[in-house]
Parts: C-alpha cells; sequence; structure tokens
C-alpha cells in the first residue's frame, strides 16, 4: 500500500498526517506563530508532535511528514520553519540550530529564604489574557519570544517540554492586581519552571 499525505486545517495552524489507507502511521503539527527577531516580527510554522507509530517506523514516513510540511509552509507564506531539535536528525530537513537555550538553577534552601509581601494563587484560565499582556510586555525586544494575542492565548499547554503538565501561579499585588507569574512542571519530585514574569516588585 501507497503511503499517502494528509493536511488539513486546524484551528491553531494545520495536521499533516503520512497514511496508509486510514491507519494514520505518522503525524506533526505545523503551529501558527508570530515570532520577534529584534523589533521585527515574522511569521513561523512551529513544528510540533512529530511521532511515527513504532512498527511503521524506519521506513521514510516523518520524512515524507517533514518534506509536506516545509512544501506547506512555503505554499501558505510562512518566513519561517522553526522547532525544538533533536540533535543530528533535523538537520537533513534543513534545520539549523540557531538560538542557545539557558538554564538557571537555585538550591532549594535559597529559594526558601526569598521573602515577600506579595500573594500568591493558582492561576485560572480568566487570567490567560492579563499573563498574555504582561509577557508581551517583558518580552518585547526579546528575540525569540513568540507575540500572544490576549484574547486568543488561551494558556500554557506544557512544561518545560513535550508531555511534561503545566501549572501556573499567579502573583497579586495589595489591590489584587496580576503583577507576574509562573509556570512550571507539574511534578512532585522536582521544581522546574519554563517561564517566570515580574513587574519587579
Amino acid at each position: 500500500m501507497k503511503p499517502e499525505i494528509r493536511e488539513r486545517k486546524t484551528p491553531g495552524g494545520w495536521r499533516v498526517d503520512c497514511c496508509l489507507g486510514e491507519e494514520v502511521v505518522s503525524h506533526l503539527s505545523v503551529n501558527d506563530r508570530t515570532m520577534r527577531i529584534g523589533t521585527s516580527t515574522v511569521t513561523i510554522g512551529g513544528i510540533g508532535g512529530v511521532s511515527t507509530q513504532r512498527d511503521h517506523r524506519n521506513k521514510g514516513y516523518s520524512r515524507m511528514c517533514m518534506d509536506a510540511s516545509t512544501a506547506l509552509m512555503i505554499r501558505e507564506g510562512y518566513d519561517m520553519g522553526f522547532l525544538f531539535g533533536i540533535r543530528d536528525f533535523y538537520d537533513k530537513f534543513g534545520y539549523i540550530t540557531c538560538m542557545a537555550e539557558h538554564t538557571l538553577t537555585m538550591d532549594t534552601r535559597d529559594a526558601e529564604r526569598a521573602k515577600s509581601s506579595l500573594r500568591c494563587r493558582p492561576a485560572t484560565h480568566t487570567d490567560s489574557p492579563e499573563l498574555a499582556r504582561i509577557y508581551n510586555r517583558d518580552a518585547a525586544s526579546l528575540t525569540g519570544s513568540c507575540k500572544r494575542t490576549p484574547s486568543r492565548w488561551s494558556g500554557f499547554t506544557m512544561g518545560s517540554f513535550f508531555e511534561r503538565k503545566v501549572a501556573a501561579r499567579v502573583v497579586t499585588d495589595s489591590k489584587g492586581r496580576v503583577v507576574g507569574y509562573v509556570a512550571y512542571d507539574d511534578e512532585t519530585d522536582r521544581v522546574c519552571a519554563s517561564e517566570i514574569v515580574g513587574t519587579g516588585s
């Protein structure tokens, strides 16, 4: 049976499937994003969810999806494709490393010394527009940050990496106004924050 590529529009971009008959054997998503580069913004296709069923691996199906996604982005007028890559895999599809990944660590005892008069509570869906505004304000000149539309951004979808659940808390001032937030992996054996933004209060 000959594999067939099928594309469909989704609310946040595109889905590309490689099918054998009605069975999806490999797939990926092209997520619509607006990324900042200096003071400019570009439209990118964020490649995510690249996956092939275990018994169909090493047959070229993932390559078909990647090639199809490149053709789709050219056709639809994206400025570039972007992804968090696996070493020595995505370069064969024309992707190159372009940004550094940074980590900051802190001992628990040092974190426990932090004092603040501000209050903290779990983030809710209704906080999303304000979190997007705070993020956009602080990331306005940060190359690699994605612009978030407050009326459409629905909150955090993953933790520090794919398939890691995420939780978020907001920090409020004495009047109950949101002045900062943290998004972190929803795990019990460690604390890993993927995004921290605040006004410096």
